[in-house]
């Protein structure tokens, strides 16, 4: 994920391809980016379907993106101050994916 002139690696937290795999979850890192700032989220391979959750803590209900699928997935995240977990979920013909990231966005 990239955020301003940051970058991070996402924690897998899931992934399928006959059967599924899902590794222990963590606190992922988080990248700091200024409010209002573009995140963008890059992959090698164009997926058929992808899309964002947000949430502030992992037991609350997600806020829900849908992205435009692509090599690069722009998300303009428009949050307030705060920390956010997101989750890039990614589905390819054949397999899917679920990345974790930490945001904390910045005055």
């Amino acid at each position: 994920m990239f955020a301003g002139t940051a970058s991070i690696v996402g924690q897998l937290t899931r992934y399928c391809k006959g059967p599924c795999m899902e590794p222990a979850a963590h606190s992922p890192d988080y990248l700091s980016a200024p409010g209002g700032s573009f995140v963008v989220f890059t992959i090698s391979e164009a997926p058929v379907e992808a899309s964002a959750q947000v949430r502030v803590t992992s037991g609350e209900q997600p806020a829900l993106v849908r992205l435009s699928p692509g090599s690069l997935m722009v998300f303009n995240h428009g949050l307030g101050e705060g920390r956010y977990l997101v989750d890039l979920i990614v589905r390819w013909k054949a397999s899917e994916a679920r990345w974790r990231f930490g945001l904390n966005v910045t005055g």
